[in-house]
């Protein structure tokens, strides 16, 4: 359910090379939403969720919003081509996680397609970097995630690794819920919100660093964005949607320049962190 109404999802097989198809056909017209860094837009909501919503160009009415969980899930499961119908003006939220659409593909099953897989692969190593934040990336034969979370008011620092994020996505980071911070206004959804000082929470935790995984969910569904697979090693560092969506109109670029490289003469690749494997 949503502001205006109950939203409803169908998601059917798609084409080779069809991609990750979206659209809102509650319009009349139907709108239709493309994979694309350029038809997203970063909302700084009162929960300080930041979804990432989609435009069409078109009025207020034509956007779609909480796109992230379901891209995360879809690109995070293996899924390149599939169509996604929308009757409503938000992706359902459900308990804050990425889990409800990875059962519901798991319900549905996965068909395997005799065709290449279209890819991106990093050829120069590049840091994005904020006085608070970094992103890193590296290359690499699949897409790995290292994130290091912390919060200085409360003296907190994690890290987690990914080495194998589609290997590592269905168990230890779809089911990741999310979090916010300051005050959190009244919630129409079913879940009631319990407070630890500044943080607060909807639900009980289903892991250790939970708020890190959650963010390595949002990471690979802002991720999608490209609207190809990309291999690389990423070492994020406090991170969010802004941080990755800035990331990735940078790879757009240098995929429609026909060569992902991008150099920076002054930066060195570290060497690899040991880090365990998101269990």
């Amino acid at each position: 359910m949503w502001s205006k109404g109950y939203t409803r999802v169908w998601m059917y097989p798609g084409e080779p090379d069809e991609g990750i198809t979206i659209r809102r056909v509650d319009l009349k017209p139907a709108v239709s939403y493309p994979l694309s860094i350029h038809a997203a837009v970063v909302e700084n909501h009162k929960v300080k969720l930041r979804p990432t919503t989609y435009s069409a160009g078109g009025e207020e009415e034509d956007t779609l919003d909480f796109a992230e969980h379901l891209l995360s899930a879809l690109w995070g499961m293996g899924i390149d081509n599939v169509g996604v119908d929308v009757e409503g003006g938000e992706l359902p939220f459900f308990d804050g996680s990425a889990l409800a659409y990875v059962e519901a593909v798991r319900r549905a099953g996965v068909r395997l397609q005799e065709h290449p897989r279209n890819e991106a692969h990093i050829n120069e190593s590049f840091l994005l970097s904020t006085e608070n934040s970094a992103l890193f990336f590296r290359s690499a034969n699949r897409l790995s995630v290292t994130y290091v979370f912390y919060n200085l008011h409360r003296a907190m620092l994690q890290t987690f690794s990914f080495t194998d994020v589609v290997k590592s996505y269905e168990l230890w980071i779809a089911p990741a819920r999310t979090f916010a911070v300051g005050a959190f206004p009244e919630f129409s959804y079913p879940f009631e919100v319990r407070s630890n000082r500044d943080l607060h929470y909807p639900y009980p935790s289903r892991f250790s660093r939970e708020m890190l995984r959650h963010k390595v969910l949002d990471l690979i569904g802002d991720l999608a964005l490209l609207g190809r697979r990309l291999n690389a090693k990423i070492i994020a560092v406090g991170t969010g949607h802004r941080e990755t969506h800035q990331a990735v109109k940078l790879l757009t670029k240098e995929i429609a320049r026909g060569e992902l490289e991008h150099r920076l003469d002054t930066l060195q690749t570290p060497p690899p962190v040991p880090f365990s494997d998101g269990r």
